[in-house]
């Protein structure tokens, strides 16, 4: 007669689930609403299924996980021949939002600069597991590499509307979250992270992300700031 909030981690056996409907088909991004029906059997069946195969593999999935990526440091001229090879249809999901064509009722606030709205990973609507994504409309910004002094005034006024609109809907205020970006980005179109300070898995680690205050600092001193240096990239190796 409960009701629980389950997010899978792993892979689990599908039969198990019954798919209620479809929130929303984006690119190759789906969610779904479903029911789980939790049994003596089948708690035993995962039960078992931990003690035998979980615990007894983790050390190697571990070691497996350690080993499937490196950092490196990346030139300019290095992510310029990157993104020559890199393929855009791997940022379809993210056009098809800026063109109206999906999402659109998840949008929190947009205007002809930028569209906020929740990173569709926040599945339970916890306030401490809030991550929502700002990004502009214009798609000659495709990461932190595009980003020069000129854009410094549309950073602080992204980040301004970004914090009002997210006190007004969830009564957050700046100092109860982390803004930062992502480089390499899991999307060449760029985007910047709002997640609450509190969310235990946000991917903020120093070797892959850069907080939007020190961007902000780094072009203001120094316009051709992120073609000039080079930056860490984590990247996966066979």
């Amino acid at each position: 007669d409960n009701n629980y909030q389950f997010i899978p981690n792993s892979e689990y056996n599908l039969s198990h689930f019954t798919i209620q409907n479809k929130l929303f088909q984006n690119a190759e991004f789906s969610k779904y609403n479903a029911s789980l029906t939790i049994t003596g059997e089948l708690i035993e069946e995962k039960i078992n299924q931990e003690n035998e195969e979980n615990l007894s593999n983790i050390d190697e999935s571990q070691k497996k996980q350690m080993q499937q990526f490196q950092i490196i440091q990346e030139s300019y001229d290095d992510y310029l021949t990157f993104l020559k090879s890199y393929p855009i249809e791997k940022d379809q999901w993210i056009y098809n939002i800026i063109n109206g064509k999906c999402e659109q009722d998840q949008i929190i606030f947009q205007d002809e600069q930028f569209i906020l709205l929740p990173n569709y990973t926040w599945v339970n609507k916890k306030l401490n597991y809030m991550h929502l994504l700002s990004f502009p409309k214009d798609t000659s910004l495709r990461s932190l590499r595009s980003l020069e002094g000129k854009h410094v005034y549309f950073l602080k006024y992204l980040k301004k509307i970004s914090y009002k609109k997210i006190k007004e809907c969830y009564d957050l205020d700046e100092t109860q979250m982390k803004a930062f970006i992502h480089y390499a980005p899991s999307t060449y179109h760029f985007h910047i992270h709002f997640v609450h300070i509190y969310h235990p898995t946000c991917e903020s680690s120093t070797e892959y992300s850069h907080f939007l205050d020190d961007v902000i600092y780094n072009l203001s001193m120094q316009s051709d700031y992120y073609q000039s240096h080079n930056l860490r990239k984590r990247i996966y190796i066979e």
